[in-house]
């Protein structure tokens, strides 16, 4: 017989649930605990572990990124297809912000990067190869 939580999501084949400890410094620590559903059954929890590591790695390369250094989050553009094609373009600019330094050379944070782009358009021509 199918569980209440089982009927109402289809294909449900575990719950996960994650706790992690976090050091502030100063003798203080952070805990917090997640849950996660998913159609996985049967599988170890090293492979799930695995997975949730995998998605957090995008999110705090990317989504986190996006939001800090364009503010993403902030961004109320709600017209037709606008707030996609918003969001391709700050990933191409994150992209290209991304870019390796040349060799030898220390590569700066990319606020910083971005802050050149904005006022040296040398610097910005060269990061579009344009020059």
């Amino acid at each position: 017989m199918e569980s209440t939580i089982q009927g109402a999501w289809k294909g449900l084949g575990s719950i996960i649930m994650v706790s992690r400890w976090s050091d502030l410094g100063n003798g203080k620590t952070r805990s917090e605990t997640s849950y996660y559903m998913s159609s996985l059954s049967n599988t170890d929890a090293e492979v799930i572990q695995g997975y949730i590591r995998s998605h957090w790695n995008i999110e705090n390369g990317c989504h986190w990124v996006l939001d800090t250094l364009f503010r993403e989050d902030h961004n109320q553009t709600g017209r037709k297809n606008a707030a996609k094609n918003l969001a391709t373009m700050r990933r191409m600019a994150l992209n290209i912000l991304k870019l390796v330094a040349p060799e030898g050379k220390r590569a700066k944070s990319l606020p910083k990067r971005q802050l050149r782009a904005a006022h040296d358009e040398g610097y910005l021509e060269k990061r579009l190869s344009l020059v």
